[in-house]
């Protein structure tokens, strides 16, 4: 019989280990209310804060762990920090001339009105390729040596609506970019289709 509560746990606890090497640096609160998102996220599968609160699974009103988490959330401001602990995690997981895959994609919303710059997009899931409203993603991944799962090295949504838009080819330019900071120059990168322009 397959033991849930054990692979329960071990999950929490990788997630846990996670989470203390990506804070290093970010006060307790910082690094409590980083391990509570992510905690939430992996538990509820949604990334709305009533759904995350609602995982946390609180001694206190469901409003008031909302307000603490959105209250955060506004103030959080150590991207950067997490951002470079994140890479220096990532580094022990590649080899000495990984592959690094770039996308550029889309998300389709087809019964979205009221979104914030919500864009013309290209359907590619769809064979008709029509066009739909939605967002564009920039997407580089990063293959390893031992796991089946890429590791995420960039990832960016835009709308070429919104007022700080300048190119797809900044977004482009910037994942290579990241691309470089993290594995140096020496990686192999394939271009999905769409950038043969």
């Amino acid at each position: 019989m397959t033991n849930f509560t054990m692979y329960t746990y071990e999950l929490k606890r990788d997630l846990m280990n996670f989470s203390k090497k990506i804070s290093t640096g970010l006060s307790k609160s910082d690094s409590k209310f980083l391990m509570d998102m992510m905690f939430g996220i992996s538990v509820s599968g949604s990334t709305l804060i009533s759904e995350i609160s609602r995982s946390l699974k609180e001694n206190i009103k469901l409003g008031y762990t909302i307000e603490r988490l959105c209250n955060h959330l506004s103030s959080f401001d150590e991207n950067n920090l997490i951002m470079n602990n994140y890479f220096d995690e990532c580094r022990n997981h590649f080899g000495d001339k990984p592959i690094v895959l770039f996308d550029d994609s889309d998300i389709s919303k087809i019964y979205g009105k009221k979104f914030e710059d919500l864009d013309d997009v290209i359907d590619g899931s769809n064979k008709e390729k029509s066009i739909t409203p939605g967002y564009h993603v920039c997407e580089a991944v990063a293959l390893t040596k031992m796991e089946k799962q890429p590791i995420s090295l960039y990832s960016k949504i835009y709308s070429c609506k919104s007022d700080n838009f300048i190119s797809k080819n900044e977004y482009t330019m910037e994942s290579i970019k990241t691309s470089e900071k993290v594995l140096g120059k020496r990686f192999i990168g394939v271009f999905d289709r769409g950038y043969d322009d």
